[in-house]
C-alpha cells in the first residue's frame, strides 16, 4: 500500500525449488494433520543456500535473490485462462514467499475476550474495501449486552449469513438481509444509544481519499463518503449512490445509474453541489495522478497505458454518459469487479472544489466535501476526533448514530480503558492479560464476556528486513539503534540468508506472543498462517492436480510441502511453524554457510509505555532466544516513548525514517486487508513494485 491498509497491529529460501509448471493429472497428496505438529525426518538437513553475489544497492538484485521464483509464479497467475488456474499460480507464489521466510503471518482480527454495547451483526460484513469501517448502521445499546443475548442475536444473524452464497462478489443489488439488529436488540429489552465513543492511537494524516491507503485515514474517510455500492450486515451487495447497474454480454462494460439526490456539503453543513457521474470520473483521474491507490485502476481499459504516459485520460475506461449514468470499460472480463468499488480508488471527488482549495485540498476536515453519513466536526490530533450526522445525507433517516467521538489513547493504561468501557464512556473493550482478571473479579466477564469472531480478511504479520539501511527514525521522539557498525553488517549478512530467516520463523511462538493481548484461553484462536486468508477463494474446477472446490490455503500448503517445507497444517488457529528443534537445524546450517561465530543482534521496535505490547515483545524475545540460543541470536528492543515514535519505525517509516525505509530487523506492527475479492489484492503487495515490499528493506522498483 503505499500507506493504506497497512492496518495497525499494535493496540487493541534462495530459490527453494518448487514443482514443475504442470503436475500430473492425479490428485495432489497434501499431508495434513489437525494439530499442525511437525515431525523432522531422520537425517533431515536444511537446503543449501547460494551466497548473494549481486549488488546490495540494487533493489532488483536483492529482490530476485530473496523472493526466488515469486514473480514468475505471480505473472503466470495473471496469464491464467481460468479462475482456478489463477488461484493455483497465486497459491504457488505465496508458497514460495512463505518458504523464503520474508513475511510471517501472525493473526487476524478478533479471537479475544471482550464486552460491548454493540448489537451483534449491525456493521457491514465484507472482507475487502473500506466498508467494514462504516459506522452509520451500527446499533448500540445504552447498557452492555449480556452474553446470552449476544448469542441469541448471533444465531439469527448466522442464519441470514448462510444465505449469501456468491452474492458478495456478483450481484444485481436486490438481495437484502432480513436480520434487523435494532429490532432484535429492542425485543431483548435494550434501549438504543445514539453516540459512539472509543479510543484512538493514530490520527489521520490526510483527508484526501484519493491520496491514501492507510487504514488510519480511510477508517474515517469512509464515513464521510458514499460509494456506488455498499454491503449490508450479512454481506449482500446493496445499492448506495448507484441505484442499479448492468453489464454487457461480454462482461467488459458496466453501467451504473445514480441517484439524483446525493449532495456535496461543506464541513459547516452548507450544501455545495449535487453528486454526479462526473465526480466519479474525476475521482478515478485524481487517484491515478496521485498514485497512492492507482494500482486499483489497472482493471480499467487503458488505465495502465495512461498512467505510463502512453495514452490520455480520455482513453481510460470510465466516462459520464450523463449526470446520472456512469460507465466503466474493463480491460478484461472481471466477474468480481463490484468488489473494487468500495475502496478509495473509486470514490467520487468534486473537481471544482479541489481546484478552489488548491494545495490545501484534503489538509484537514474543512478542506474536503462530504457526501456520506457523517461530517467531521472536530479534529484535534492527539486529543479528540468527532463526527456528527450529515443532515443533508440522502439516507439520513437510516443513520443510527448522532455522533461519533474518538479520544486519544496511547496504550499506557489499559485499566483506565477498561473502566471507561465498563462505565459507559466507551462502547466496549477487548480484554488482555492486564484487564481480564479485573473483568473476572468484578463479574463483567461472567455476565457480558464473549469471544470475538475471527472471520476477517485482515492479516497481521511480521516483516523480516533483509537489507536494512535505516537505524534512525523521528516522529514525536527519536528512535536510534544501539548496534555498532560491525553488528549492523553482521545482522544484514545473516538476514539475507534464507536458512537464517527460516530459523526465526520456526523459533517464533505465536501462542506465547499473542497471550498478553488475548489471554491464554484465546491465544490460538486468531492465529493466521497464510498471507491470503486460507478460505478466501476456492477452485471451481480441477487444476494442476487439485480437485474442484479446493480451498486456496490447501494449495499453498501443498506447494510448500512440494518445495520441502515441513509444515502440516496452515489453517487459522494452528501454531503451524513453531518448532524449536527445526529452528536450531536451520540456524546451524545458516551459520555454517555464512561462517558466522559471533552473536547476531536483531532490533525489534517496542512501545515501552504499553504494558501489553511490552509483554508481547518480551515473549517474542524469550521464544527466539530460547530456541536459538542467546549467544547466537539476541533481540534488542528499540524502546519508543509514544505511539508516534513507535510507528515512525514501521507504519510511518516512509515519512519519518532514514531514507524512508523501516528502522528494524524484525517488526509486527502492520497488516494488510484485501481491497477486492481476489488473491491478487494480497500478493500484488509483495511484487517488485508492491506496496508492502518495503517491509523487507527492499525499495519498490
Amino acid at each position: 500500500m503505499k500507506f493504506k491498509k497497512i492496518a495497525l497491529a499494535g493496540f487493541a529460501a534462495t530459490a527453494v525449488v518448487g514443482l514443475a509448471s504442470c503436475k500430473k493429472d492425479d490428485t495432489v497428496n497434501i499431508n495434513k494433520t489437525d494439530d499442525g505438529v511437525i515431525t523432522i525426518p531422520d537425517g533431515w538437513t536444511a537446503p543449501d543456500e547460494e551466497p548473494f553475489t549481486g549488488d546490495i544497492n540494487n533493489p532488483a538484485d536483492v529482490y530476485n535473490y530473496v523472493m526466488g521464483d515469486y514473480m514468475e509464479y505471480y505473472n503466470n497467475a495473471l496469464q491464467a485462462t481460468s479462475a482456478s488456474d489463477r488461484y493455483y499460480w497465486f497459491a504457488k507464489a505465496e508458497a514460495e514467499m512463505l518458504n523464503q521466510a520474508v513475511l510471517i503471518p501472525i493473526h487476524t482480527d478478533g479471537g479475544r475476550y471482550g464486552f460491548t454495547r454493540a448489537a451483534y451483526g449491525s456493521a457491514p460484513f465484507c472482507y475487502w474495501g473500506n466498508e467494514p469501517d462504516r459506522l452509520d448502521q451500527l446499533v448500540l445499546a445504552t447498557d452492555l449486552v449480556k452474553k446470552e443475548d449476544r448469542e441469541t442475536m448471533k444465531a439469527k444473524w448466522q442464519a441470514e449469513r448462510n444465505k449469501v452464497a456468491g452474492y458478495s462478489t456478483i450481484s444485481d443489488g436486490t438481495h437484502k438481509s432480513a436480520y434487523d439488529p435494532l429490532k432484535e436488540l429492542t425485543a431483548l429489552g435494550y434501549t438504543q444509544r445514539k453516540n459512539y465513543t472509543s479510543g484512538l492511537s493514530t490520527w489521520p494524516e490526510t483527508f484526501d481519499i484519493a491520496n491514501t491507503y492507510q487504514s488510519s485515514d480511510s477508517q474515517h474517510l469512509v464515513n464521510f463518503m458514499d460509494y456506488l455500492i455498499g454491503y449490508d450486515n450479512v454481506g449482500y451487495i446493496t445499492p448506495a449512490i448507484a441505484t442499479s447497474w448492468e453489464t454487457s454480454s461480454d462482461g467488459l462494460t458496466w453501467t451504473f445509474h445514480l441517484r439524483d439526490d446525493v449532495k456535496w456539503v461543506k464541513a459547516t453543513g452548507e450544501e455545495y453541489a449535487t453528486v454526479t457521474a462526473s465526480d466519479f470520473v474525476y475521482g478515478v483521474q485524481r487517484c491515478g495522478e496521485l498514485g497512492a491507490t492507482s494500482y486499483m485502476l489497472s482493471v480499467l481499459e487503458n488505465a495502465d497505458e495512461w498512467m505510463n504516459g502512453e495514452k490520455q485520460f480520455t482513453d481510460v475506461g470510465v466516462k459520464a454518459v450523463d449526470n446520472q449514468t456512469l460507465q466503466f470499460k474493463l480491460k478484461e472480463k472481471t466477474d468480481y469487479f463490484l468488489t473494487y468499488l468500495t475502496y478509495n480508488s473509486f470514490a467520487p471527488i468534486n473537481k471544482a472544489f479541489v481546484e478552489e482549495q488548491g494545495e490545501n485540498y484534503g489538509v484537514d476536515r474543512t478542506n474536503i466535501l462530504y457526501c456520506g453519513p457523517f461530517i467531521c466536526s472536530e479534529n484535534t490530533p492527539g486529543s479528540s476526533l468527532k463526527y456528527v450526522k450529515n443532515t443533508k445525507y440522502y439516507n439520513a433517516d437510516k443513520v443510527t448514530l448522532d455522533e461519533v467521538i474518538y479520544v486519544y489513547e496511547d496504550g499506557s493504561n489499559p485499566t483506565e480503558v477498561y473502566n471507561k468501557a465498563k462505565d459507559g464512556t466507551y462502547i466496549g473493550a477487548s480484554l488482555s492479560e492486564v484487564t481480564l482478571p479485573l473483568a473476572k473479579a468484578d463479574g463483567t466477564f461472567d455476565t457480558y464476556g464473549y469471544v470475538g469472531s475471527t472471520d476477517y480478511g485482515m492479516t497481521y504479520f511480521m516483516g523480516l528486513n533483509v537489507n536494512r539501511t535505516s537505524y534512525h527514525s523521528a516522529y514525536a521522539g527519536e528512535v536510534n539503534s544501539a548496534k555498532t557498525t560491525a553488528q549492523r553488517e553482521l545482522a544484514k549478512k545473516a538476514m539475507l540468508n534464507a536458512n537464517f530467516r527460516r530459523a526465526l520463523v520456526y523459533a517464533f511462538d505465536k501462542v506465547s506472543y499473542l497471550t498478553p493481548s488475548t489471554g491464554a484461553d484465546c491465544a490460538r484462536l486468531a492465529i493466521r498462517n497464510t498471507y491470503t486468508p486460507y478460505n478466501f477463494v476456492s477452485t471451481s474446477a480441477a487444476t494442476h492436480g487439485y480437485k474442484a472446490n479446493t480451498p486456496y490455503g490447501d494449495m499453498v500448503l501443498g506447494e510448500m510441502q512440494a518445495a520441502g517445507a515441513l509444515v502440516t497444517n496452515l489453517t487459522d488457529g494452528v501454531n503451524a511453524y513453531y518448532k524449536p528443534e527445526l529452528a536450531k537445524l536451520y540456524l546451524e546450517k545458516a551459520l555454517e554457510e555464512l561462517g558466522i561465530t559471533e552473536t547476531i543482534y536483531l532490533d525489534w521496535p517496542n512501545l515501552a509505555i504499553s504494558p501489553v505490547m511490552s509483554a508481547q515483545s518480551a515473549k517474542l524475545k524469550s521464544s527466539i532466544e530460547l530456541a536459538l540460543g542467546k549467544d547466537k541470536v539476541t533481540i534488542n528492543f528499540l524502546d519508543c516513548s509514544t505511539p508516534d515514535s513507535y510507528y515512525s519505525c514501521n507504519y510511518y517509516a516512509e515519512m519519518f525514517s532514514d531514507g524512508g525505509m523501516p528502522n528494524y530487523d524484525l517488526d509486527a506492527s502492520s497488516g494488510w486487508g484485501p481491497d477486492y475479492g481476489d488473491p491478487q489484492s494480497f500478493l500484488a503487495t509483495m511484487t517488485t513494485s508492491g506496496d508492502m515490499i518495503h517491509i523487507t528493506g527492499i525499495a519498490a522498483q
